[in-house]
């Protein structure tokens, strides 16, 4: 077995003793793919001891990588509430990242006016919170929201520009969890919808796994051929026609499985073993 400490620390570890399923995931997600897109000064809010553990600040591009926690745990650069963090300057960062942290907060709208307000005009946030996934709290902090694609466009627009939606899962209609890339200032575009497929779902999200076990894992990463809220309606306008044409029904998630490669180009798979992990491009 390659000796993980001798590894560029960009690389290593991806898996760190025992660890979720959905966490080494997302680890290998922010290696390959959200790190690929940050640049210049990033804020990762609500980092976590996940940030120092998988080294964020290396596998993140940027210049200057700070962190901001509502205790000095873990040497945050910043202690702060992510609602109100005036010791953040203004307009001073390319990319704010916050990943399953807006459920525990209870003004969401508090916390993007604070993001809006460090953020540069044409920044970039990332937000991902959980979906379909089971309550996660502890005495100190609780869960609070669940948030659509609707949520999120209510939530930033017309503050921002959602560039991107990822759905988290095994299906678009009923998603583990759910991402956004958005701009600030960009005006309203068009957005690119993306399943990034959990074989198993939240069950397989949920299971632990331990370094010092063999560990393989391939993530399919589809984008649809058209916006992921307009693909729900299609499986549920889906879903009637075939009552109305069999007088059978179908659950939304076999609609879903059943309309899905109409819809989804395979555009990558995410390879993760225990040491590394892989984003190979689809060639059709």
């Amino acid at each position: 077995m390659i000796d993980v400490g001798s590894l560029d620390p960009a690389r290593s570890p991806l898996l760190a003793g025992a660890t979720m399923i959905g966490a080494t995931l997302y680890n290998a997600y922010v290696r390959e793919i959200l790190g690929k897109k940050t640049s210049g000064r990033v804020l990762n809010v609500g980092a976590g001891g996940d940030s120092a553990t998988y080294r964020y600040d290396l596998r993140l591009r940027n210049t200057e990588y700070h962190t901001l926690e509502p205790t000095g745990a873990g040497n945050p650069t910043y202690v702060a509430d992510a609602r109100d963090m005036p010791s953040v300057p203004s307009e001073y960062y390319d990319w704010v990242i916050a990943s399953a942290v807006l459920e525990h907060v209870d003004d969401m709208h508090a916390v993007v006016r604070e993001m809006t307000r460090v953020l540069k005009p044409d920044g970039c946030v990332y937000l991902l919170v959980p979906f379909h996934n089971d309550l996660h709290f502890t005495q100190s902090y609780s869960d609070y929201w669940r948030v659509s694609p609707f949520g999120f466009r209510k939530l930033l627009e017309p503050a921002y520009a959602i560039e991107e939606v990822e759905y988290w899962g095994d299906c678009v209609i009923d998603p583990v969890a759910i991402a956004v890339v958005a701009r600030k200032g960009a005006g309203k575009s068009e957005s690119t919808s993306r399943l990034f497929y959990i074989d198993g779902g939240l069950d397989s999200t949920h299971r632990y796994i331990s370094g010092d076990m063999p560990f393989r894992w391939t993530m399919p990463i589809w984008r649809l051929r058209i916006d992921g809220l307009e693909y729900c309606m299609k499986v549920m306008d889906f879903r009637s026609k075939f009552f109305s044409d069999t007088k059978q029904s179908l659950t939304s998630r076999v609609a879903d499985r059943l309309m899905f490669h109409q819809i989804g180009i395979l555009e990558s798979t995410l390879v993760i073993t225990n040491e590394e992990s892989l984003l190979v491009r689809s060639t059709s």
